[in-house]
């Protein structure tokens, strides 16, 4: 939504939230439009750097998603996507949490391209994001190597 743009993010999330209120009265909680405003939820929590409230959010939605759109539905895979990216932004992140998002952002990664295609631009993102945690995963462990 335009007010993530202009940086008025925390107006953006008051907006995300009602409008998901009132899809889930509209639609219910299983509908593409919930789902996708969810996504939208999500996106204004990253932003803001909520990141508990974006893995509890997405732990609770991502089955409805998949029960309801299937493993492959684009907002399926983009409430998956968040969740990887709150588990790893997070400062707090083991090793563990970075090793889980590795493995949902390669497994995301793998459905888009066959789903969407090598070029798509949402693609190249988490070819990039999965390449980034890999690379913090190597770090991690090397820096817990020398610190023994």
């Amino acid at each position: 939504m335009i007010y993530g743009k202009l940086d008025r993010v925390e107006e953006a999330l008051t907006i995300h939230r009602d409008l998901y209120s009132k899809y889930v009265a509209l639609y219910g909680p299983a509908a593409e439009s919930t789902i996708r405003e969810v996504v939208n939820v999500l996106i204004a929590l990253i932003n803001l750097r909520r990141y508990d409230a974006v893995k509890a959010f997405a732990l609770e939605q991502i089955p409805v998603a998949r029960r309801h759109l299937g493993p492959d539905h684009f907002q399926t895979l983009k409430l998956r996507l968040t969740y990887a990216q709150a588990l790893f932004y997070d400062k707090s992140c083991s090793i563990e949490d970075m090793i889980e998002s590795h493995t949902i952002l390669k497994d995301v990664d793998r459905r888009w391209r066959r789903v969407l295609g090598p070029t798509h631009p949402d693609v190249q993102m988490v070819e990039e994001a999965t390449s980034t945690v890999g690379n913090a995963i190597a770090c991690a462990r090397r820096q817990s190597r020398v610190g023994t």
